[in-house]
């Protein structure tokens, strides 16, 4: 019960942070990686950018 504590919640902070910035870090390579397979199948990375736009439109739409 790490979070009944100052200490434990200041290590629960920071042990979500550093996850937060591997799972950034994580999302930046696969963007370059999925960009690159895309740009191979004729898709430019404006076409790429508006099909996400859209999708996190519609996700939001569910909220």
């Amino acid at each position: 019960m790490e979070f009944m504590s100052e200490a434990g919640r200041k290590s629960m902070i920071e042990e979500l942070e550093e996850a937060r910035d591997h799972f950034h870090d994580v999302d930046k390579e696969l963007m370059k990686i999925t960009l690159d397979i895309a740009e191979g199948y004729g898709m430019t990375e404006e076409v790429f950018s508006e099909i996400m736009e859209q999708m996190l439109s519609e996700a939001n739409a569910d909220l």
